[in-house]
């Protein structure tokens, strides 16, 4: 069985643009262990992940409203009031003792399940749309 902390140690797909990738292998780093700090990191990267997309400026829960008015995530992703709550909280920065190991691998779950929706998805298609382009044009010669 997987712990927490390994499944948040993974690295991000190659899809996610290097800010993002970078911002979350610093995240990854620190691991919930040390919950407020890494709060505070993936509360970061998600920033860098916003800022990357064209969200305006504001709180992240607005950011992520953004994204699913622009079909970017689904609205499922924003219908987890705790876990987006948990990222307001982080905004107060370490040390505050208000989140817990476990909430801070939700964060970082939830991060990654963003970076899912925003990156790697809809470069996944674009292969396959490629590869079925790529078939077709050999069955067509």
């Amino acid at each position: 069985m997987t712990s927490n902390t390994d499944a948040l140690l993974l690295a991000l797909d190659a899809s996610a643009p290097a800010s993002v990738r970078e911002s979350y292998a610093a995240a990854a780093r620190l691991g919930p262990d040390l919950p407020e700090e890494y709060a505070v990191a993936i509360r970061g990267a998600m920033e860098v992940l916003c800022e990357d997309r064209d969200t305006p400026e504001c709180v992240v829960r607005k950011k992520l409203a953004f994204l699913v008015s622009r079909g970017e995530i689904p609205a499922a992703l924003v219908s987890m009031p705790d876990i987006i709550e948990l990222f307001s909280n982080s905004e107060r920065g370490a040390g505050q003792g208000s989140i817990t190991s476990d909430e801070a691998w939700g964060m970082g779950a939830f991060f990654c399940m963003v970076v899912n929706c925003v990156y790697v998805t809809p470069h996944k298609v674009q292969m396959l749309k490629d590869e079925v382009a790529r078939r077709a044009a050999v069955v067509a010669a």
